[in-house]
């Protein structure tokens, strides 16, 4: 692989925490496996002090595949893994150590949770939306620290402070097309903190967790400075991939490692598509870079995307966020491609259906 400066730059920083940001295609999987094996084989780090997180399991089988082809069996080592995988290894370990803690669980996936929550959904409100708003509540019981005996309390203060601080997210939960559904956002607001609360003694019931269970218990976890600690100090090196998708519990879980080691914070701020779960790339980015002053690194050169398309989607961008990109980019990001690739034909729809179809035709074609 030739390693343009941009990425050398990431590969050969060992004492800076460094904040990427490189959007897909610029070789940033590769440049952060190099980076992985340099760290190993310049003898910065243990291959067991070294945490690489990504946001899907295909990603996170991907890097651990490019940092074994580069180092061999030391790679086994490397901790790489989905920011949930991480959390539920956490409580696992943790459970080994305190027998009330997570032992014999199982963890539920959307679908699963979705069956569970159903009993409890308000009539139109759609499947997801309710899944949505869910998470959210827990999430900020766990961020307001609201725990006691009273399950069913402690969300009813949660969402009557949520009511007060998040009020446009919530109602964006209980929109359909354009259109707020007040009276089943009625029927939340008054109810909703028994609803949540079966809906955790159904998962309860069977020994279930959910996603969301994972994060709010080691952000638990993790208030008590002996466990932080140990957690803390069992790594040096610690990346974050697609870091524009984490939320803001997650970010305070992360926040809890990084203090004292060597922070890759990695995203692309026009790639979120969690802004509905509380993901806010612009607020953390710029906490990140106050507490941990790290060093900007941006990736310009596209390996994979033709001449044409990219320089579509980067006007397209230019036009939608021009003061953004203007701020981020020092200079023009470029296709390093011989390809010009087929003219864009720009489609319209009369509806979001037909736009569906159209593309699912085209597809198929």
């Amino acid at each position: 692989m030739l390693i343009n400066r941009e990425q050398q730059r990431v590969i050969d920083e060992v004492e800076q925490n460094i904040l990427l940001l490189a959007s897909a295609g610029t070789g940033k999987t590769n440049t952060l496996a190099y980076r992985v094996a340099h760290l190993i084989e310049g003898g910065y780090a243990k291959a067991e002090n070294i945490l690489c997180m990504t946001f899907t399991n295909k990603a996170a089988n991907e890097m651990k595949d490019r940092i074994q082809s580069l180092v061999g069996s030391p790679a086994k080592a490397v901790e790489v893994s989905t920011f949930h995988s991480f959390c539920f290894f956490v409580l696992q370990q943790e459970g080994k150590r305190n027998e009330t803690l997570y032992t014999d669980v199982t963890i539920f996936d959307e679908e699963d949770c979705k069956e569970l929550s159903e009993p409890y959904r308000p009539g139109k409100l759609r499947e997801m939306s309710f899944a949505n708003i869910i998470g959210m509540v827990k999430e900020y019981r766990s961020l307001y620290g609201f725990y006691s005996d009273d399950l069913v309390g402690d969300y009813k203060q949660t969402i009557e402070r949520l009511q007060k601080e998040q009020r446009p997210a919530i109602e964006q939960q209980f929109s359909s097309f354009g259109n707020v559904l007040y009276s089943e956002l009625h029927d939340f607001l008054n109810h909703g903190h028994e609803w949540i609360a079966a809906y955790d003694e159904s998962l309860a019931s069977v020994h279930g967790l959910d996603f969301t269970d994972l994060i709010c218990g080691v952000h638990r976890l993790f208030q008590d400075p002996v466990v932080r600690e140990r957690w803390r100090s069992r790594y040096s090196y610690i990346s974050v991939d697609e870091m524009q998708d984490t939320g803001v519990l997650e970010y305070k879980v992360l926040e809890m490692l990084w203090e004292g080691n060597h922070v890759l914070l990695c995203g692309d701020y026009f790639q979120t598509i969690y802004e509905w779960r509380g993901s806010d790339p612009f607020r953390l980015l710029k906490q990140f870079d106050a507490d941990f002053k790290p060093l900007k690194i941006i990736f310009y050169e596209n390996y994979r995307s033709n001449w044409t398309l990219f320089t579509m989607a980067f006007k397209t961008l230019q036009n939608m966020f021009p003061d953004l990109v203007g701020s981020i980019y020092t200079e023009l990001p470029r296709a390093n491609s011989e390809r010009k690739g087929k003219p864009v034909l720009i489609k319209g729809c009369k509806n979001s259906y037909l736009e569906g179809r159209y593309i699912y035709e085209a597809i198929c074609a």
